[in-house]
Order: structure tokens, then sequence, then C-alpha cells
């Protein structure tokens, strides 16, 4: 039957400093990323019409709205009663 589902894990995203736009850690990482999935997709082919390639992330923050943040960015939000 062959290979049905596979991972990768790829590590370095938590960088921080030095993002640097075009040219900077997270650029880098990207760059990298993109070119890995690019050259999955090329050695597939034609099965590629046969496969799901699925990215998540995980950012290690509980899905809720920082609003303290929010406010210093956009104000205060209008409040409805």
């Amino acid at each position: 039957m062959g290979l049905e589902i596979a991972f990768a894990d790829v590590g370095g995203w938590d960088t921080h400093v030095n993002q640097g736009g075009a040219t900077g850690q997270l650029a880098q990482r990207l760059d990298d990323f993109a070119k890995s999935i690019a050259r999955l997709t090329a050695d597939l082919g034609d099965r590629m019409q046969d496969v799901v390639i699925l990215t998540m992330s995980e950012f290690g923050r509980m899905a809720r709205p920082e609003w303290k943040w929010a406010e210093r960015i956009m104000g205060t939000p209008a409040r409805c009663s």
C-alpha cells in the first residue's frame, strides 16, 4: 500500500530578535520551509493530486483576546449596553 502519512517537525521559529525583514532569521526560516514544500510537491509530481499537505503552528498562548495589548494598539474597544 505504501506510505500513507508522514510527519516533520521543524524548530527554530522562536527567535524574538534579529527578525530582519527579508534577510533576518524569520525570513530564512520561511524560505527554508517554502523550499521544502516546493521540493516535496515537485518530487511527488502527478501524485500530488492525491496528497494533502497540512501545516500548523503552536504559539503557546491561550486563544483569548489580550485586551490590554489590543487597547494600546487600537484604543479602548467600544462597549454596547
